[in-house]
């Protein structure tokens, strides 16, 4: 202070020291006075400061005093105001004072913007934090004058600081208020444009007080730069800690009229460059750099940007759990305390519809060819969220709309769950749980690698890989597809057929697994929805059997449809075809190398599979091509391809054909023994046979032996696609096994034949097995006596012993063929009994050996003599070829005789239990005999009486085992007039009011059993009517009168006149009352009375099929018992031994006479397409109490419509 006082003595003139000096008080005072009264003043602060430094300001003086005058007068100023605020008027201060700068000049705070440095311990070194911009900054000269620079007295320092912001200098940042004058049209190009609807309507002019800070504009300028954004940096936490303190103050501007009359206070312009200028510190991933990189990363560079605050968020865990990098966070350092943090609108909450907005960003980048880098946790992240959030509805509509599904790039991939890749995103229809084959990733990538247009438009992406433990999420609430689709699949087959036009061993084990894939698709469904029902349970299960599993006829028509034109089956031709090309699968190698050397330009093989390790091509163990094969099958059965087996028919043509009691005998015994094996080592294939009744097979089996024994494999659909060979044993249809008489102790051959009854042509490694125990076996059997004993060698080969419930298979013993049994036993007759025999034979063997009264002999004599050499398939397909060899030189036997002695009730009881439905009612004469020969027809009965047919000519029977239009020796079917049909006995009581045609039966046991009698008079008048053209294929109808009469025979041919639709004979059958009470059932209700009449209808057909039943000949299913089934049939009856079903479809009616009933369409196409095997049965007084229920049946409905014999209406 006294440095500056002496300063200040240079400027105002005063009394010089020595005046006083030497005088002593009372003369000093004496001075002073005398002074006083001269009007010299005495020196004080307040007195220099308001009358000479104050007006030397004011005046501009002061630009004409020295640099350390001017330090003193701001001093003396700054010592009065610290000892007396009160004493001075800061703002004439304010107004006069100028300051030194460090730059050397002076200024005025309230003109120029001053700043304060860091000696006045200002918070901010403005000129080191913002170097590109120019600052006033206060000289700290006038510390130096205080002598403060070397003392560093904090207290003196901060009284100079709180003395220049007293004065109007700042130390950060200076808002300025500034008058803006508006009119109401002008605010649109204004910083108020955005509000102006806000503002007072008014005509004049708007005077707004607005708050600027040029300095903050000019720092925020220009922020391209990198030193930029830490200059951001310190500006934004510089003004956090001064905003709620000082420049919250200056967030509004007031409005006024012309008359300064206030109107509204809107946002200052300071505060709105605040808020919306980009300048506030950020960081974001970096994308662009791994934009095209493949693979992932673990770790992501951030680039920082400079941004408006409402595009900004706080890196809070679940925001950035959810957003991940893809947002613009805080900079990492900046901790908001203020409410600047609220104000310039940075994000600390995250909406559902922020993530959606952001996620809508991201797909829409990545539609546009933008790939994305993410963390899959992130995605899984936003997923929960969304499952937490919103309903399973709300997202299949959410995902439904837009492309959210995020997928990597690198298909097959196992990723960290925090490691960055790179990936789009896809829409639900482009996306599948998993593809089990994974040849969509193997081809897709190579297709995306080569040029295509990219997987995206091809083939459906993979999500388990990624998302392994959100399949409830994918399948259960968004039904994501589990594997890609049939049309993917078909087009995967013919990228591999293009790149590979010869089926490498590669190729064709990819094309198998795609068959697998599309098989299983073609597989009825317990779940058809798709929806997961059980977690992880992929779509290839364990190898099924095709026959097994019911097909769905959509999707097998769907593929058939897709591969119509596509050549994506490969061959061992080396070629890929088309399936109408119709390839064989190779089920059965011998036939598949045997067509291969004769044929094989001919037929087509679809090639095995084979397995690829480590790149080398290596031929799968018979076990993976087993298992392969069997994987495809259900594709093959969906697509028509059939096995070989299937395609092709052999035909045995024998020469010198007989019996052949010795391989029979040899195969009699080691059937139990196989039986005992399969149970044992193979119990699946064991519970097969039993559900095939290998038993019933194996007892109707027939042996022969010949001196030449060719089989002609051909072709089914090419019969001139044939191979003759030489064999030593064939087993034809499993119903007939030849040998070669030279082969007969071949037993290791008819090893080979016999297996097929048991195993499949395909299953190598159980036959291989069964064939080594058969040898075994062989050694154990043909050991003299004392060697090892049965219960010792099962034993040792490990069998189980059999349940005793467990029915036993069987061959019939040699002699049991040979020797008939009298029907004085209670034997019923064998399988092999035929009537097919000469009457000629039959008169030679009678005058021989008359049989004796009640008599049952049995052995098929030969074929007529114009018929000679092994039947053709269709003949042997025939029931009455059953009991025969299929060779003409079969040994001569008596021919099955029924007789029934009159008057012997016990007898013809019987013979109505033996022969079930098709027996004689009551004590009615005896049951007749039809022998077809080659020259005639006979009717034979107990009193040996004939009933003779036009001769040169043979009664024709059809398939089913009726006797059908003559025919002559030719084969060709002769039209018989009317008055040509022999009248029946008149011993056989008539039917007295229906005409019934012949009732031809398809018997087990190889012969036909005649119909009722018909009155000839009565047949010649009734069928006059409505009798058009019969066919000569079905000629079965098994038709009867409903009250009861006796059974007689009756022949007809085509051109008989009568009613072709008769009523079938119920009464000789006793059909079991388990039906429901009549009362239940009221006229009009179409339900009971369908449900009533296929009860009835059951219990008919169970009462007519018993003894077949019984003896597990056939099986009567009834498919409606438990519910309604929506099939076309009522009923379905399978004859096991012959593959052989009928299919009935029951029509009820309450009504006596109603000839008319509804069928659907789906039952006509089932009529056409079964033809003969599809019934109709009408059942009339269904439930009625008051009638007899009455029958009638339809076979054949479309050529009774051709025939006219039923007519079709329709109705509207």
């Amino acid at each position: 202070m006294q440095a500056a006082l002496t300063v200040l003595e240079q400027d105002i003139p005063t009394v010089h020291p020595d005046v006083l000096i030497s005088l002593d008080g009372v003369q000093n005072a004496s001075v002073k006075r005398m002074l006083e009264n001269m009007g010299v003043k005495h020196i004080s602060s307040e007195d220099v400061i308001k009358k000479h430094v104050l007006p030397c300001f004011a005046s501009g003086k002061w630009k004409e005093k020295s640099t350390d005058l001017l330090l003193a007068y701001v001093q003396l100023i700054k010592e009065q105001w610290t000892s007396d605020k009160q004493s001075l008027n800061m703002l004439e201060v304010r107004r006069a004072i100028q300051v030194q700068l460090t730059s050397g000049h002076f200024v005025n705070p309230q003109d120029t913007t001053v700043q304060l440095s860091v000696e006045y311990l200002s918070m901010f070194d403005l000129p080191s934090m913002f170097p590109d911009s120019v600052w006033n900054i206060v000289s700290s000269a006038y510390l130096d004058l205080s002598g403060l620079s070397s003392k560093q007295t904090t207290s003196n320092r901060q009284q100079w600081k709180m003395f220049l912001l007293a004065l109007g200098v700042k130390e950060f940042l200076a808002v300025d208020k500034q008058e803006v004058v508006l009119k109401h049209s002008e605010l649109d190009s204004s910083p108020w444009a955005w509000m102006k609807d806000l503002f007072p309507a008014y005509e004049g002019r708007y005077y707004i007080d607005d708050q600027v800070c040029p300095q903050f504009d000019q720092l925020t300028s220009q922020v391209d730069s990198p030193a930029k954004y830490q200059q951001m940096v310190v500006l934004l936490q510089a003004l956090d800690g001064l905003w709620e303190a000082q420049y919250a103050n200056y967030k509004l501007a007031t409005v006024y009229d012309e008359d300064k009359k206030e109107l509204k206070q809107v946002e200052s312009s300071f505060f709105m460059n605040v808020k919306k200028l980009p300048w506030i510190p950020s960081e974001k991933g970096k994308f662009g750099a791994y934009r095209n990189r493949g693979g992932s990363i673990d770790h992501l560079e951030m680039e920082n940007v400079l941004l408006h605050g409402s595009s900004i968020y706080i890196r809070y865990r679940e925001i950035e759990s959810l957003l991940g990098e893809h947002v613009p966070y805080l900079a990492r350092g900046i901790h908001l305390k203020s409410a600047l943090c609220k104000e310039l609108g940075i994000q600390t909450f995250l909406s559902n519809e922020a993530i959606l907005e952001h996620l809508r960003e991201w797909s829409e980048a990545s539609s546009q060819g933008q790939i994305f880098l993410t963390t899959v946790r992130h995605m899984k992240n936003v997923y929960w969220h969304f499952e937490s959030r919103y309903t399973a509805d709300e997202l299949k509509e959410l995902f439904g709309q837009n492309d959210f599904i995020f997928v990597p790039n690198e298909d097959g991939a196992t990723y960290q769950t925090n490691a960055f890749v790179a990936g789009e995103f896809l829409p639900l229809k482009m996306v599948c749980w998993h593809d089990p084959t994974g040849l969509v990733q193997k081809y897709g990538a190579q297709g995306k690698g080569a040029g295509m247009t990219g997987q995206k438009e091809k083939y459906k992406r993979e999500l388990a890989h990624v998302y392994h433990d959100m399949e409830a999420f994918f399948r259960g609430i968004l039904q994501v597809m589990e594997t890609p689709t049939m049309k993917e699949y078909v087009q995967l087959l013919q990228e591999i057929a293009e790149e590979n036009p010869v089926p490498n061993h590669a190729a064709t084990l990819h094309a198998y697994k795609i068959f697998e894939i599309l098989g299983q698709k073609c597989k009825k469904k317990e779940n058809p929805s798709g929806i997961v029902g059980q977690k992880g349970r992929g779509i290839l299960s364990e190898p099924t059997d095709a026959s097994n599993v019911e097909l769905d006829s959509i999707f097998a028509g769907q593929l058939k449809h897709l591969l119509e034109t596509a050549d994506v089956i490969p061959t061992s031709s080396n070629k890929w075809v088309q399936i109408q090309e119709d390839p064989l699968l190779a089920d059965d190698p011998r036939l598949a190398e045997l067509f291969k050397k004769q044929v094989a330009e001919k037929i087509l093989l679809v090639a095995e599979p084979v397995t690829v390790v480590s790149g080398i091509q290596q031929s799968s163990s018979e076990d993976q091509v087993t298992e392969l094969r069997s994987r495809a099958e259900f594709f093959f059965k969906a697509v028509g391809i059939k096995t070989l087996s299937e395609g092709v028919e052999q035909e045995v043509v024998p020469e010198s054909t007989r019996p052949s009691p010795e391989v029979q005998q040899y195969i009699h015994k080691v059937v139990p023994y196989i039986q005992q094996f399969l149970f044992s080592f193979h119990p699946t294939v064991y519970k097969k046979l039993q559900e095939k009744k290998v038993s019933a097979v194996l007892k109707l089996l027939l042996f022969y032996q010949s001196s030449k024994l060719d089989v002609v494999y051909r072709l089914r659909d090419k019969p001139r696609v044939n191979v003759t060979v030489q064999e030593k044993c064939i087993l034809q249809n499993e119903r007939e096994f030849y040998v070669h008489k030279d082969s007969v102790k071949s037993y290791r051959d008819m090893d080979k034949e016999l297996v097929k009854i048991f195993l499949p042509a395909s299953a190598q490694d159980l036959e291989t097995g069964l064939l080594n125990f058969l040898q075994v076996l062989r050694m154990h059997i043909q050991k003299p006596d004392g060697g090892m004993t049965d219960a010792d060698f099962q034993r040792e080969q490990k069998m189980k012993a059999l349940p005793e419930e467990e029915e036993r298979w069987a061959v019939p013993e040699p002699d049991q063929l040979l020797i008939r049994p009298s029907q004085k036993t209670e034997s019923k007759e064998h399988p092999l009994d035929d009537l097919n025999w000469t009457e000629k034979d039959e008169k030679a063997k009678k005058k021989k050996n008359p049989p004796e009264a009640g008599e049952l002999t049995s052995w098929p004599p030969p074929p007529p003599k114009e018929k000679m050499g092994p039947p053709t398939d269709s003949e042997r397909s025939q029931p009455q070829a059953t009991g025969k060899p299929s060779t003409g030189s079969a040994p001569i036997s008596e021919p099955l005789h029924l007789h029934v002695k009159d008057g012997d009730n016990h007898a013809s009881q019987r013979a109505q239990k033996d022969h079930g439905p098709f027996s004689q009612v009551g004590t009615s004469p005896v049951l007749p005999q039809i022998q077809p020969s080659s020259g005639q027809n006979q009717v034979t009965k107990a009193d040996s009486r004939d009933a003779p047919i036009d001769q040169g000519q043979s009664s024709s029977t059809t398939e089913d085992g009726s006797v059908g239009r003559p025919v002559d020796k030719t084969g060709q079917v002769v039209n018989q007039r009317p008055e040509q049909t022999q009248h029946v006995p008149d011993s056989v009581p008539t039917v007295q009011h229906q005409a019934l045609p012949q009732f031809g039966v398809p018997s087990q046991f190889g012969f036909s059993v005649p119909g009722p009698q018909v009155d000839p008079s009565h047949h010649h008048q009734q069928g006059s009517q409505d009798m058009g053209s019969r066919g000569g294929e079905s000629d079965l109808f098994s038709l009867f009168s409903s009250p009861p009469r006796s059974l007689g025979p009756a022949l007809f041919g085509p051109g008989d006149s009568i009613e072709q639709v008769q009523y079938e004979d119920t009464t000789g059958i006793n059909i079991e009352t388990a039906l429901p009470p009549v009362a239940e059932v009221l006229v009009g209700d179409k339900k009971h009375i369908g449900e009533w009449g296929e009860k009835w209808v059951n219990s008919f057909l169970q009462a007519k099929f018993r003894e077949q039943i019984e003896k597990k000949y056939l099986v009567i299913h009834w498919v409606n018992e438990k519910q309604e089934s929506g099939k076309p049939f009522d009923f379905c009856i399978e004859w096991i031994a012959e593959e052989k079903q009928v299919f009935i479809e029951v029509k009820s009616t309450f009504a006596e006479n109603k000839d008319m009933f509804e069928i659907s369409s789906q039952e006509l196409k089932a009529a056409q397409k079964l033809k003969k095997n599809y019934q109709i049965y009408r059942v009339y007084n269904a439930g009625n109490s008051f009638q007899p229920v009455k029958l009638r049946v339809l076979e054949n409905v479309l050529q009774l419509l051709d025939s006219k014999a039923i007519k079709m209406s329709m109705w509207l």
